[in-house]
């Protein structure tokens, strides 16, 4: 009886940990949709989401980079400490 407890406890902490995975984790959808967990579970890839080759980085497209033009100004470095 407690080999059988254990395997159902067992299965539902799998499926909890896979669940948040799935929810929390936008990156685990490539990997997810190459093992067929998703198709298994049901869940369709999300409609206009391009991934970045399943590489899991995230991305979405390149960074963006704000300049200003380069000066000189004091700055008060002073630390006091008790």
């Amino acid at each position: 009886m407690a080999l059988i407890r254990q395997i159902i406890i067992g299965m539902v902490l799998v499926a909890a940990t896979l669940a948040l995975w799935i929810v929390y984790v936008p990156a685990s959808r490539p990997y997810l949709e190459r093992a067929g967990i998703l198709d298994l579970l049901g869940i369709e890839p999300a409609e206009g989401k391009t991934y970045d080759g399943g590489r899991g980085f995230g991305g979405g497209g390149p960074a963006t980079v704000i300049t200003a033009p380069v000066g000189e100004a004091a700055i008060n470095n002073r630390i006091e400490t008790i």
